[in-house]
């Protein structure tokens, strides 16, 4: 069983786990492993229907050799963010929603004509979260072409309300959102 210290963490707020990564109060292997097996404990949320387990512990190891080679073990040069060009996000976990393309992870919009569709590079906005260190986990669900105000698709069901499955979890971002909102 994992320290209990460690399962709260999952439940901060961003800041306070890039707090905690620069304080060396747990290493950004950990803290994805933590989200990864929340994400795989709560399989009736569906709210990341392509995780990336091997793509993110990767990425999360690369973020804590570069923590360790870096002056104090922050987040690269200058220490952080807004202070000369560190990588503000250095191995925050985060979750991209399906619409976006995400280099060699599945990216189907929730659309079954996409099914297949791997893309080859990073939408801007990915690019942008890898630039500044995170770790994508993985994919949340999306209606089709996020045109809905609820999160179902024929690909992946629907993505329920955590809190009451009688009600939606909204549109276009609603596996975003229950990423987030799921205990």
């Amino acid at each position: 069983m994992r320290n209990h210290r460690f399962v709260d963490m999952i439940r901060r707020p961003a800041v306070e786990q890039l707090a905690a990564l620069d304080r060396k109060e747990v290493s950004s292997r950990e803290l994805v492993s933590l989200h990864l097996e929340r994400v795989a404990a709560h399989p009736e949320y569906n709210a990341v229907v392509t995780p990336d387990p091997e793509g993110a512990l990767a990425a999360a190891a690369a973020a804590d050799d570069l923590r360790a080679r870096s002056r104090g073990g922050g987040r690269g040069r200058g220490g952080g963010r807004g202070q000369g060009g560190g990588a503000a996000l250095l191995g925050l976990p985060v979750t991209v929603k399906d619409a976006l393309e995400t280099a060699g992870l599945r990216t189907t919009c929730g659309a079954r004509d996409l099914a297949g569709h791997v893309p080859q590079r990073d939408a801007d906005a990915v690019a942008r979260l890898r630039a500044a260190g995170a770790v994508v986990l993985g994919k949340t669900n999306t209606p089709p072409m996020c045109q809905d105000l609820q999160t179902s698709n024929e690909l992946f069901g629907t993505t329920p309300n955590p809190h009451d499955s009688r009600r939606t979890a909204g549109g276009s971002s609603g596996g975003s959102a229950v990423a987030v909102a799921a205990a």
